[in-house]
């Protein structure tokens, strides 16, 4: 089985919060900076080169330590309108290389 392969390079985060102004609610959330290598749909190849991507964390979530990841099937849903999502989770490729 193919793994779709994560790089994380900066274990640093960027912060946002607000209020929303259809509801009132106040939310958070941080991003961090990663690589993702994909897949070509025809060849089913890995691309040679990876995607910059940010991965959405929980405000109060600890960002993840650089090193290598794989994306975990769990982070593959579908949601209350059937519709399939992602919301990445991270298992490291490397226990000893991405436990900090």
């Amino acid at each position: 089985m193919k793994q779709i392969r994560v790089s994380i390079e900066q274990a640093h985060t960027k912060r946002r919060e607000g209020v929303s102004q259809n509801t009132g609610k106040s939310y958070g959330f941080q991003t961090q900076p990663a690589y993702i290598w994909t897949f070509d749909p025809e060849s089913n190849q890995e691309h040679k080169w990876p995607k910059e991507i940010e991965l959405m964390l929980d405000l109060n979530q600890q960002p993840y330590p650089i090193g290598i990841y794989y994306l975990d099937a769990s982070s593959i849903y579908v949601n209350r309108q059937g519709r399939l999502n992602v919301s990445p989770r991270l298992i490291p490729a490397s226990p000893t290389k991405a436990a900090a």
